[in-house]
């Protein structure tokens, strides 16, 4: 499992410098050369102004979040309207509905965001394929908290960095949540590309709760490429995996896609697939989503 974690993270770091030389070269970065308006006066408090807002950016649907804050003074609602994980064993075979999961993000200051990330319903159904035996789960998600605090590349050029610390809170019903309090913090990274290209890459170390009352550490990690298709509809394809240290625990990998319409400046709707391509992951994870910003 660490070979897999040291492979994707090398992939990740050589991206980052085959691409160092195309950022330096004079013409390729099409951000104007003008100075930048000063935002740092802008505050929850004190809304940017529409005239001075970044461009519509949000982090769904894809598993990679992106480095990019919101506007201070701005919010803006993720979510996934519906959706259904699949996943068969040899001992069991699940089903699972997830309904209004979502995102709100809200502008702090100009490179910092706070988040509240919650599923208000569950439904999950869980059948013993030896017994036949069913177990029904419904109800209310964990509380996620998290911060968004953007390093570089917030208004424009061709790299993005950011930091994402985040706190899961164990308020989910019907044990259908971790059961303890959890964290971890997130590196994503975002790239310009030629050819209209962007690159997205996240790598997330996360602190969980072992099963015999312990802690172990998850990684996550993903690399996403994206693009404009046509006009206003943009389409992407992800790489995800996740590495436990937990013992007896396979490691997740993930093939995703999908396609994103944008409605207007600051609504957008998505939908798309993540299909599990190692045993531990889930088989198959189809959603429809939504983004407004306000």
């Amino acid at each position: 499992m660490k070979v897999v974690w040291l492979l994707n993270l090398y992939a990740a770091l050589t991206l980052c410098g085959a691409f160092e030389s195309i950022w330096a070269r004079p013409g390729v970065d099409a951000a104007s050369s003008a100075p930048k308006p000063d935002k740092s006066q802008y505050t929850l408090f004190n809304p940017t102004p529409t005239s001075q807002m970044r461009d519509f950016n949000p982090d769904r649907p894809s598993q990679t979040d992106g480095p990019l804050t919101i506007d201070a003074g701005h919010f803006q609602i993720e979510m996934g309207l519906v959706t259904y994980s699949r996943d068969r064993t040899d001992l069991t075979r699940l089903d699972q509905f997830d309904f209004g999961q979502f995102n709100l993000r809200i502008g702090l200051l100009n490179n910092v965001e706070f988040d509240v990330i919650v599923t208000p319903y569950s439904y999950v159904r869980t059948v013993d394929r030896t017994t036949g035996e069913k177990r029904l789960q419904r109800g209310f998600g964990d509380l996620t908290l998290r911060s968004k605090i953007n390093l570089v590349g917030n208004e424009g050029g061709n790299f993005s960095l950011g930091l994402i610390p985040f706190l899961n809170l164990p308020t989910a019903t019907d044990n259908l949540g971790a059961g303890d309090v959890e964290g971890g913090l997130g590196l994503p990274v975002q790239f310009n590309l030629p050819g209209g290209w962007q690159m997205g890459a996240e790598t997330s170390f996360n602190l969980k709760r072992s099963q015999d009352g312990g802690v172990h550490w998850e990684y996550d990690n993903s690399i996403e490429l994206s693009r404009s298709i046509v006009e206003k509809l943009g389409g992407y394809i992800e790489f995800f995996s996740q590495i436990s240290t937990e013992a007896h625990q396979g490691w997740i990998g993930t093939v995703d896609g999908g396609f994103t319409y944008q409605i207007s400046g600051n609504v957008e709707i998505d939908a798309g697939v993540n299909a599990g391509v190692t045993k531990a992951a889930t088989d198959l994870q189809p959603f429809v989503g939504a983004t407004w910003r306000f």
